[in-house]
Formats: structure tokens, C-alpha cells, sequence
């Protein structure tokens, strides 16, 4: 079979197709033929040499969607011809609060979903969203999950509440407001684009500010919220956008925080915490459960996932040249097996 492979640290150059064996499941395992797999920004920290203990060659990749092929044991045989989704995390841990120190993510160490096949417990393997396509399945394990943890297990929005999701357009952010939007309809944005504004209001946001250009964001967030303030922040930058936003988010404030895309601290005033009584919250991924429930909130909602642009397994090196621009406006999607 073939498989994307990165050989060193450098350019899109460092990845290489190559023909590596066939898998062959042992008993509790099963081997998935991959129609798609969606690109995260791991995938570029990892290709930069700015992830941790990182095992080269690696075959990339932690999101995919496909079909099951063979397993390990006759007693699995009933799951051949399954359409499936992939769960990428390994040994989790016990508490449902945060992983374990070893907790580890498909593709890298292990080989992950941009190859023909890929081979995976059988526990890690759910039914594919019957509302969905293989394309649309593919964007969800890794910023999907960590979206829905940070909406319904960190944020959890009221009815009546704001909220404000930062760095619209990545795939994080995306699935960040279709899920708040389920539980408010008072949700705002931020972008260095106004289209990518102008296409978070086309699916359900009041309003946005690009930030690249307002110096005040107090006094536009207060504009566009009709002076109600910021009662959740969904955010994935931190730096002094985020340090800005303190003086409009409301007492009782929860801000999540997923990522640090900025690379730069983040320098809140004390009194504005304790005064306020703001909670400052981290998260990261999720767990089996959640991603289960996840899954059955997307059928449920009938939610689609926001796809910029979808590439040819030939054409890799264009997906990840996109990637690492950072200008996508949602998920970027190899077509592996159409």
C-alpha cells in the first residue's frame, strides 16, 4: 500500500509517498481502508520540529475516515464493510477531567490516516455519521472533538449568554460556533478576515471585528454586542488580543483556551480575575465518550462540517503548503479513495 511519509524536518519536500507492507490485524485490531483524512496544525509542528518526541520517519496523519477491511479475529468479522470513523487517542487515562502525561495521538508515533490503509484497535473505530460524507467524517476527530469538549464540557453556554470564538476560520474555531450556536444564538467572532467573518455570519454568528485592524477591541466588542459583554470566549491565539478581551467579559466569565497559535504569553491583570470572578480554562482534545457523543450530537443537529478545500492524494503537497498559510476557512481534506 502507500503511504505519506515524512522523512526529516523541513519543507513540504520532507514528505514522500512510498510503498510500505501490507498491515496485518492481530486479534482486537483492524485495518481501514482510508477514503479521507483531514490536516491539523500537529502535522505542521510536527514536519517543523517544534512537537515533542518526535520519531521520524512518521506516516502522518490523525483524522480519517473509511471502511473496514479485515480484522485480527473471526469474532470481529461482522465489522468488515463498515464504514467508520477513526478515534486517534491512545491510553487516555481513568479521569475524565485530563489525559495522562503518555497519552498519544495518531500519526506520530504510531502511522497514521494519510495512507491507503492504517491499522487501529477496534475499540478507537465508531459508525461513520449517517448524515455525513467521507470528506465531512474525515475533519472530525481532532478538531472536532477538541471544539465540542470546549463547548459542552468547559464553556457550557446558557441560552442567554455571549459568546465570542476567536481566530474564526481555523477548524477548531469553526466547529466551536456551529456547536455554540446550538446552545445560544448570541455568538460573536473574530478574524484578520472579513470574509471569514462574512462567512461565520452566513452560518449563524451575529457579528465579528477584525482584529488586525481595530486597536480598540473593547469598545468594538462592546459595539457589537449592544453593550452586553463577552460571557464566553472560545480561543486558540492567546497573546494581547485575548488580554484585551478581559475588560469585556462579563462577572462569572469562562474562557477556554485550546491552543497558543500566537506564541506568545498571555497577561491578564489580577484584579480582573478575582473581581470578576473570571475562570480561566484549558483544554485539549477529548475522550472516547466524548467523541461518541459528539458524533451523535452531529446526527442529531443534522451539523455539517466547514470544508475549504479538498486535494488528491497526488496533490499532498499543495494541502500542506495551504495548512502551513494558515488562511484555510475550515478544514483542508485529502481524497484518498473516491
Amino acid at each position: 500500500m502507500k503511504a505519506l511519509v515524512l522523512k526529516g524536518f523541513g519543507g513540504v519536500d520532507q514528505l514522500v509517498v512510498e510503498e510500505i507492507n501490507n498491515l496485518k490485524p492481530d486479534k482486537g485490531e483492524a485495518v481501514v481502508q482510508i477514503y479521507s483524512a483531514s490536516l491539523n496544525r500537529r502535522d505542521v509542528w510536527i514536519r517543523l520540529n517544534k512537537y515533542p518526541n518526535i520519531q521520524l520517519p512518521a506516516i502522518l496523519g490523525s483524522d480519517g475516515s473509511g471502511k473496514v477491511i479485515s480484522v485480527g479475529s473471526d469474532d470481529n468479522k461482522n465489522l468488515i464493510g463498515k464504514d467508520v470513523v477513526i478515534y486517534p487517542g491512545f491510553n487516555w487515562g481513568e479521569s475524565t477531567e485530563y489525559q495522562k502525561k503518555d497519552m498519544m495521538i495518531l500519526g506520530m508515533p504510531k502511522p497514521g490516516t494519510c495512507a491507503e490503509e492504517v491499522l487501529v484497535p477496534i475499540t478507537n473505530l465508531f459508525d461513520k455519521p449517517k448524515n455525513l460524507t467521507f470528506n465531512e467524517t474525515a475533519t472530525l476527530p481532532i478538531a472536532g472533538l477538541t471544539a465540542f469538549r470546549a463547548i459542552t464540557n468547559k464553556a457550557r453556554p446558557k441560552t442567554d449568554e455571549t459568546v465570542l470564538i476567536t481566530g474564526i476560520g481555523g477548524g477548531v474555531a469553526m466547529f466551536a460556533l456551529q456547536f455554540a450556536l446550538m446552545f445560544t444564538k448570541n455568538v460573536f467572532v473574530t478574524s484578520s478576515s472579513e470574509q471569514k467573518i462574512s462567512k461565520a455570519i452566513s452560518l449563524g454568528a451575529i457579528g465579528g471585528i477584525v482584529y488586525s485592524t481595530e486597536k480598540n477591541i473593547k469598545e468594538q466588542i462592546l459595539n457589537i454586542t449592544k453593550g452586553k459583554g463577552i460571557d464566553v470566549v472560545i480561543d486558540g491565539t492567546t497573546g494581547d488580543n485575548l488580554t484585551q478581551l478581559i475588560d469585556v467579559v462579563n462577572s462569572g466569565a469562562r474562557i477556554v483556551i485550546y491552543g497558543s497559535t500566537s506564541l506568545t504569553p498571555l497577561t491578564i491583570p489580577a484584579r480582573h480575575l478575582f473581581w470578576k470572578q473570571i475562570k480561566i480554562l484549558g483544554t485539549t482534545f477529548g475522550t472516547m465518550e466524548e467523541f461518541k457523543k459528539m458524533l451523535s450530537f452531529i446526527e442529531e443537529h443534522n451539523i455539517h462540517p466547514i470544508i475549504d478545500s479538498v486535494f488528491s492524494f497526488n496533490d499532498f503537497k499543495e494541502a500542506y503548503k495551504k495548512l502551513e498559510k494558515g488562511n484555510q476557512c475550515g478544514k483542508i481534506v485529502i481524497e484518498i479513495k473516491k
